[in-house]
């Protein structure tokens, strides 16, 4: 690779066949205005123009641009073979779908270097199918604990108010604790376990600036988490990869419960067969808690946004 100036940041983008996306994405990352800026961009196998379109814009691109294509490995390894390949400070992973939003990421950039942050979480804002706030009293429920069982939430739900995609990251704390885990599919949920595993045990810094709206979060019809089956099976393996053994049958009760009333919602019956798995693992009265606790939340978080 070769760099006109050390990069402060580096901004690494799996690409899977986003050729109606990747150039928004890209272009979002220029018009941010800041020259320390590098972009590393793998094609993971994408079967559609969006090795053509990256070929088309690093010949244009302002800053700094590498990219490369391979067969399909997935998003872990991917991300991994981008983060060898990055020489910045900070390291910002964006889905090929999504965008940076104009004049966020100097704001975000000053807010990490403040005070050794290893890693700083802030705002996103869904656009496309949905517009409006990614984070909101969901976050301040979730942040206003302290780190200890801040981790126990995240060993019990996943992540649903954290993104990656708006999170900067000191690139030297993320190798510390290995990169990505490729031992588990999904990129997201293990890196904040892992991230405030460390937080506990080696007392880090780390921030939550929910005012900073640095990523713009695309809701279409593609998107992963919509595909409910898949994305069981994917918590079920990050569960039994790093929940504690006396967290694990209530992290996979909460599970099956918040899917199950998710799909019944949408009059899918799977949701039932869900609810049973729950009732086998845990028994009825686990099973009757989890449902009036999400139930309760739900609720609330609807007549707080009303």
């Amino acid at each position: 690779m070769t760099h006109i100036i050390k990069p402060l940041l580096s901004v690494l983008i799996p690409v899977y066949n986003h050729e109606r996306y990747v150039e928004e994405c890209i272009r979002s990352i220029w018009d941010q205005h800041f020259p320390q800026i590098e972009i590393i961009a793998i094609d993971d196998g994408s079967t559609d123009n969006s090795y053509s379109i990256l070929e088309r814009l690093k010949l244009e691109s302002p800053i700094p641009m590498y990219i490369e294509r391979q067969c399909n490995q997935g998003v872990v390894k991917t991300a991994n073979k981008a983060l060898k390949l990055s020489q910045g400070d900070y390291i910002l992973c964006m889905a090929s779908d999504d965008k940076l939003l104009e004049g966020a990421l100097i704001p975000a950039l000053n807010t990490i270097n403040l005070n050794n942050i290893k890693f700083a979480i802030f705002n996103a804002m869904y656009f496309g199918d949905i517009n409006k706030p990614v984070l909101n009293d969901v976050l301040r429920f979730f942040v206003s604990t302290n780190d200890v069982n801040i981790l126990e939430r995240l060993y019990l739900f996943p992540p649903r108010p954290l993104l990656l995609q708006s999170t900067i990251i000191s690139r030297e704390f993320f190798y510390s604790i290995g990169g990505w885990n490729e031992k588990v599919t999904l990129d997201d949920w293990p890196v904040f376990i892992r991230f405030f595993e460390s937080v506990c045990s080696n007392k880090i810094l780390w921030s939550c600036s929910q005012n900073i709206f640095l990523t713009g979060y695309r809701i279409h019809e593609c998107n992963v988490h919509k595909d409910v089956v898949r994305q069981i099976v994917l918590t079920e393996e990050v569960i039994n990869h790093y929940c504690p053994e006396h967290l694990k049958y209530l992290a996979l009760t909460n599970t099956y419960v918040t899917y199950s009333l998710s799909l019944l919602r949408r009059r899918n019956l799977f949701g039932l067969k869900m609810l049973f798995k729950a009732v086998k693992i845990s028994g009825v009265i686990l099973v009757v808690k989890s449902i009036f606790d999400q139930v309760w939340d739900y609720f609330k978080k609807q007549s707080n946004n009303c």
